[in-house]
């Protein structure tokens, strides 16, 4: 069937070689726009970019030409800013550079996202990035611009923007919904007909991954239970029955070879604190290890130096056969895997009490709605905040940053019928493409502890109020599709369970103010 009255905008992808990898996430973008705002408004967004767009042609530089096949005929650009700044062309430092500031000139519209994603140093070239750095700098005041370090970052931030746009560009030409067209928002549980609060220990994705700790665990106790290691009558021996002066000339001696990084060999062994962890663990799931779980024959470590330098902790020299090496390392990774787990154990422990229910945002009607301010109403003292939430201890604490855990456990998510919340707030990100590739253990703590509170925020990106009786939860979807569903930004969280939770909402599009209650109930 033909469709009539559909207006078609090209839009131009410019960026430099090192950040091409993202024009899938950009096309991915464009396409679900097309099926959404643009469906709804006889709007279609054609991407355009040199791979795909231009054919060899001679006569002119490579620049113009590209300008003339299509780019200027472009109506908007998409413009993605690494550590490359660019091929310079006649009148620019690059072709990117050259792209964006013509857009500007003919007052064409601009997004302009700068990508901060960690870099092996080796590989970035200082004068591109000191390009790249100054070109942004220069727009910093201008608001043009906005940073994103991920490719999730860019795609929330980069949908959002386009769908305001668009938005923005045909509500003038748009006058009043026709009466049999309107919206019609609800909030209603993702479970079930009934608002059921359940324990948050259900979680499937947590049960999941305690099991692949658990697997990982048993592997390394297997590769290290294989590992046989043949005793040998060389192994070192202690001296023993010293005199008094003779201990007296050895410590001043070891603290002299301490300061002048010249120790001796010593035997390397496994001590009882790192035997215990391993014991529970064993004791647990009913592992029995063998006699000769720990031997390392007669493996010896020797401190080069006790300084640090700034490529690392590297003062330790280890002496053996391979199998000895192997399995001590074995036997190292072994200890970190089950710390890991049972903070991993500890932090879904403290937060399987809680008490959490899951909502969503529903569009009944027949037209999109637009602007949709939300707010709930929960009787006071009954609502956990983010402080309150149970952290990560120190060995689960790299691992819950590096996967988002509070975006992954503490929100609704891939759900065929359900959208993703879509207006999540940026990460403020400082690039460690630099950083120290060390810092003592304590300040990598608190780093990793900052980050995980700022992945927190993120989530629960509620703007709290309170009265004397409620406490009052308020956030914000800028555009929610006819016969859509869209989760909240996390679940809710309760020390105990309310009676109910009213809400209201306001939108663009709707003059009456949505008004509900939900009742509570606890799970048989």
């Amino acid at each position: 069937m033909p469709h009539v009255g559909i207006t078609v905008y090209d839009l131009l992808l410019s960026c430099p070689g090192d950040v091409i990898d993202l024009k899938d996430t950009i096309d991915a973008c464009v396409k679900s726009f097309n099926t959404s705002i643009g469906e709804a408004n006889n709007i279609r967004i054609q991407l355009k970019h040199w791979s795909t767009d231009s054919f060899s042609q001679s006569g002119d530089k490579p620049q113009n030409i590209l300008n003339k096949q299509f780019i200027d005929e472009c109506d908007l650009c998409v413009a993605l800013l690494g550590t490359r700044f660019g091929t310079p062309t006649d009148n620019y430092d690059s072709g990117t550079e050259e792209e964006i500031e013509k857009m500007l000139e003919h007052n064409k519209q601009v997004f302009l996202y700068f990508v901060e994603r960690n870099v092996d140093p080796s590989k970035i070239d200082i004068e591109q990035y000191k390009k790249v750095q100054e070109f942004k700098n220069k727009y910093t005041d201008r608001g043009v611009y906005t940073v994103v370090k991920s490719i999730e970052e860019l795609r929330t931030e980069f949908q959002n923007a386009l769908s305001l746009y668009f938005i923005k560009l045909v509500a003038p030409h748009t006058t009043q919904l026709h009466p049999a067209l309107a919206p019609e928002l609800v909030i209603s549980p993702t479970n079930t007909k009934e608002t059921i609060i359940i324990p948050f220990h259900t979680n499937y994705q947590k049960i999941q991954l305690v099991k692949n700790k658990e697997k990982a665990i048993r592997t390394l106790i297997e590769k290290i239970s294989a590992i046989k290691i043949i005793p040998s009558s060389e192994e070192f021996v202690f001296e023993a029955d010293l005199t008094k002066d003779t201990e007296i000339k050895k410590s001043y001696t070891k603290q002299f070879q301490i300061l002048m990084g010249t120790m001796p060999p010593k035997k390397v062994e496994i001590n009882e604190r790192q035997m215990d962890l391993l014991s529970v663990f064993c004791e647990q799931y009913g592992i029995t290890l063998d006699s000769n779980f720990y031997y390392l024959g007669n493996l010896q470590m020797e401190a080069k130096s006790t300084v640090i330098t700034a490529f690392g902790n590297n003062n330790i020299e280890y002496f053996g056969t391979e199998s000895e090496k192997e399995k001590y390392q074995f036997l190292i990774e072994l200890f970190k895997k089950i710390r890991e787990y049972n903070h991993a154990i500890e932090f879904f422990s403290n937060i399987d009490d809680m008490l959490c229910v899951s909502l969503m945002v529903e569009n009944l009607g027949n037209t999109y709605d637009e602007d949709i301010d939300i707010k709930l109403f929960i009787e006071k003292n009954h609502f956990i905040d983010i402080n309150s939430i149970p952290k990560p201890g120190f060995s689960f604490l790299e691992e819950a940053v590096k996967s988002n855990l509070p975006r992954l456990y503490f929100s609704g998510n891939c759900h065929a019928e359900i959208e993703d919340f879509s207006n999540y707030p940026n990460l403020s990100y400082i690039p460690e493409t630099f950083s120290i590739p060390f810092m003592n253990r304590n300040a990598e703590i608190a780093k990793q502890q900052e980050k995980y509170q700022d992945l927190l925020d993120c989530v629960f990106c509620y703007n709290l109020r309170e009265t004397d009786h409620d406490d009052i939860l308020c956030f914000n979807i800028p555009y929610l599709k006819q016969n859509t569903k869209m989760f909240f930004p996390s679940f809710l969280f309760f020390v105990k369970t309310p009676k109910n939770i009213r809400y209201e909402i306001r939108s663009k599009h709707s003059p009456e103010v949505y008004m509900g209650t939900l009742t509570i109930e606890n799970e048989c």
